[in-house]
């Protein structure tokens, strides 16, 4: 008979396939197409596990000329049909095959249930049981082989040896496996990628200006010319007062005795606030104090001339016009500035 597959419509046979089915008490078998009618008896009989005189009564029902019903199959016809013939149906008779009467066969499921309730073949049938020994050899001696690949003495031993014949085991295996050859170089250099370290630009280094010692403060400031004292007033401030309040600097604060610490402050820091925690950290009463900012104004005949103003205690940092490291002096009551 000629057979198409019902998955793909374009996979279909050329020629006539001398198979047929052959349907008997719910199972469905594929035969051999035997050249005679009594050869297909004695095949049904072996392949369904049944006695050598059994009695059987064949029919069919898929010719078009069938229109469906059950038609007995005898001996007489079988080699006009056996070119058309697709499935067969089969009944066990009462008595023996020689005298067995026609009965009706049982009706048998249509072909699509089959794919819905397979059935298992009898275990005792000695050509599947020869069929499943063949192919657990063939298991057991495939099994063999690959565990000869690496039984080997060339790659035997202990660990030292299994990391000395590394490169010679991974050529085998590529020589025995050549498909997984190119999988495993594409997993080697994602693994090489993903443990190399990964190199950062270095950044320049910032330097900060470095803090000056008491000792090199005293030392290194500059001698001031007495001038007279006055007080600045908001005009003076104007531009100091447009820099963020918030931004938090450093300013350098001495006292009378020439003693020289960095302060950190805000500029909406008042010169109270200031005069408190300078006067506690120098130890001087700072009730009645007054702070002063050194403010450097150059000068033709002495660049190094230093003008001195007095803070109002109200007013801020901004105010005054203090920025990063500007220099102020604190006074207790009577002190003076030794010149």
């Amino acid at each position: 008979m000629h057979i198409s597959s019902t998955l793909n419509p374009l996979t279909r046979s050329a020629e006539d396939v001398p198979v047929l089915i052959v349907a008997l008490d719910g199972k469905r078998k594929f035969l051999p197409r035997p050249t005679s009618f009594k050869a297909l008896k004695r095949d049904i009989r072996s392949r369904f596990a049944l006695e050598d005189d059994t009695g059987l009564v064949l029919s069919v029902s898929t010719l078009d000329i069938c229109e469906g019903e059950d038609v007995e199959l005898t001996e007489d016809v079988y080699e006009l049909l056996a070119s058309v013939l697709d499935v067969v149906k089969a009944a066990v008779a009462d008595g023996s095959d020689d005298d067995a009467g026609i009965r009706t066969p049982a009706p048998t499921p249509p072909l699509h249930h089959e794919r819905d309730e397979p059935h298992d073949e009898p275990h005792d049938n000695d050509e599947n049981e020869a069929e499943v020994a063949e192919f657990l050899c063939t298991i057991k001696q495939e099994s063999d082989d690959d565990e000869e690949v690496f039984a080997g003495s060339k790659y035997g031993g202990g660990d030292s040896e299994e990391e000395d014949d590394a490169p010679h085991a991974r050529r085998a295996l590529e020589k025995a496996f050549p498909a997984k050859k190119a999988a495993a170089k594409v997993k080697q250099e994602v693994e090489e990628k993903e443990t190399k370290p990964l190199r950062l630009p270095k950044t320049p280094k910032q330097h900060k200006p470095k803090a000056e010692s008491d000792e090199d403060a005293s030392a290194s400031t500059p001698k001031a010319k007495a001038t007279p004292k006055a007080k600045l007033n908001r005009a003076d401030t104007t531009s100091s007062t447009q820099s963020s309040s918030e931004a938090s600097f450093k300013i350098y604060v001495r006292n009378a005795q020439g003693t020289r610490k960095l302060f950190k402050t805000r500029g909406s820091h008042t010169v109270q606030k200031i005069i408190n925690s300078v006067a506690a950290n120098l130890k001087i009463d700072a009730e009645g104090s007054s702070l002063k900012l050194y403010r450097i104004v150059e000068d033709e005949d002495d660049p190094e001339l230093e003008s001195r103003y007095e803070c109002g205690l109200l007013q801020t940092m901004a105010e005054i016009g203090a920025e990063e490291f500007s220099e102020f002096v604190i006074y207790a009551d009577g002190e003076e500035e030794e010149d």
